[in-house]
């Protein structure tokens, strides 16, 4: 049984699958709220199934690009609960948990997540009887050079953030809801070789550097 934790985007999500199967999943998509929501949800969710940490294989993290903050508490988090318990960890790219969402059998996929303001994350995958491989390296582009990018008849997975144009090829902002249970399912495939010893070596896909907002006022 996986464990996967979703926090690389607004969406604060966890599920438990066995296989390819989903036995629970927890999912919110409040903004800011993964550091308050993450731990309840997952010790919620392990005692509604009654499963004990001691009944998991590995735990599954989405690890990016996305969320700076959100990438670093799924991951902590993730670290923390398979520390001593000799669970390994598995990562799994973010963008290729978007793409693998996208309701076709076969076709070219570009999956889309907000950087900064007015910047995206951007990757092409091709979906072969439901699979998503990918065609190119994950940039950063503009939202213009976005659209610019966007070869004929590609279906753009796009976060409700992105805020691109309405009149390109989207798929239902429902199925770009980041799910858990698709980052346990592109986990189950990497299974068999996973190892604890590397957990310590996992760090996320950043891609760029983080730079802080401004301050906010005292209210003192």
């Amino acid at each position: 049984m996986i464990l996967a934790i979703e926090t690389a985007s607004q969406v604060c999500a966890v599920a438990l699958a066995q296989g390819q199967e989903l036995v629970a999943e927890y999912r919110l998509n409040l903004k800011n709220q993964h550091a308050r929501l993450l731990a309840a949800g997952v010790e919620k969710m392990l005692a509604d199934c009654q499963v004990r940490l001691e009944h998991l294989q590995a735990i599954a993290v989405s690890i990016g690009p996305g969320s700076f903050t959100g990438l670093r508490i799924g991951l902590s988090f993730a670290k923390g609960l398979a520390f001593g318990r000799k669970l390994p960890i598995i990562g799994v790219p973010t963008l290729q948990a978007l793409a693998s969402m996208a309701p076709m059998e076969h076709g070219l996929v570009c999956a889309v997540l907000r950087s900064r303001v007015n910047e995206v994350y951007r990757a092409f995958f091709e979906i072969k009887s439901f699979r998503a491989y990918a065609k190119g390296e994950t940039v950063v582009l503009s939202n213009p050079a976005l659209a610019e990018s966007l070869p004929p008849g590609c279906l753009v997975m796009a976060d409700r953030q992105c805020g691109l144009d309405p009149q390109r090829l989207h798929a239902p902002v429902y199925y770009a809801d980041l799910s858990a249970l698709t980052i346990a399912r592109l986990a189950v495939d990497q299974l068999a070789g996973a190892d604890s010893s590397r957990n310590d070596e996992l760090e996320p896909l950043y891609l760029q550097e983080f730079i802080a907002g401004p301050s906010k006022p005292s209210l003192l």
